[in-house]
């Protein structure tokens, strides 16, 4: 007479090969992958704190809610050990553990927003003295990014060993080119007087003005308009006296 028994390999789960990593701030996905064990598996995940003594646990806590196979922790912020216990259909019990290492994040720091104007160039920073990766939103890899059209820039850092990173944004504003205008030449007659205007483009973007009578290298003020009467001060019959009059915009 002959009998056979068969004796199933025990049941395991493996959540990783290895301790792992993750980039700080980040979020890690554990998942239990249950070898061997019958179905149906219930899943009980747990948050380890090491003693420095001879106990191999301190304490352990549930993290709550976290009932199924997979799971994910989001803003890493420390050192973590993670243990899932699975029961199988047998009722057999197991555990796998797993050591989460957090890698700070590499630095960067573009600075304020920048306006300029059509004719500069703005420059931009990365900044870690090329120790780090680098990648703009415009496709450029370099540490400085030089521009002169307006808009949004992302630079992105990558730390080369663990590939951590880190973005900043920075706004670029090009102002238009100004462009003053005082108005057309004026004839007037003698001991007459003429308004002078000062406007400018674009019409839509506030100006301050200064006048100056070039003529006379004399500043007259920065009010929009002016009253003026250049008198003909030569005897009469003589030849006038010409007012040059400029508007300058800031």
């Amino acid at each position: 007479y002959r009998d056979t028994v068969i004796i199933p390999d025990p049941p395991q789960v493996v959540m990783a090969d290895a301790d792992t990593f993750a980039c700080f701030g980040t979020t890690m996905k554990l998942k239990a992958n249950v070898l061997f064990g019958k179905p149906n598996f219930k899943y009980h995940w747990t948050r380890v704190v090491k003693d420095t003594g001879n106990s191999p646990w301190k304490a352990e806590y549930h993290i709550s809610g976290d009932t199924l196979s997979d799971l994910s922790i989001p803003n890493i912020n420390r050192d973590s050990t993670v243990r899932i216990r699975i029961t199988d259909g047998d009722g057999c019990i197991f555990y796998d553990t797993a050591t989460i290492f957090v890698k700070p994040l590499p630095k960067i720091n573009l600075g304020p927003d920048q306006r300029i104007c059509t004719y500069d160039t703005a420059t931009f920073d990365a900044q870690n003295a090329d120790t780090v990766k680098y990648f703009w939103s415009t496709g450029d890899t370099t540490r400085f990014l030089k521009t002169s059209i307006k808009g949004k820039y992302i630079a992105r850092v990558t730390e080369k060993k663990w590939n951590c990173y880190m973005t900043d944004t920075v706004q670029l504003f090009v102002n238009d080119t100004v462009v003053s205008l005082a108005g057309n030449n004026q004839v007037i007659c003698n001991q007459k007087s003429f308004e002078i205007a000062a406007s400018h483009r674009p019409f839509l973007e506030t100006g301050s003005y200064t006048w100056k009578d070039i003529t006379g290298n004399k500043t007259l003020g920065s009010n929009a308009k002016y009253t003026v009467k250049p008198n003909n001060t030569n005897p009469t019959g003589g030849s006038p006296r010409n007012s040059i009059t400029s508007c300058i915009p800031k």
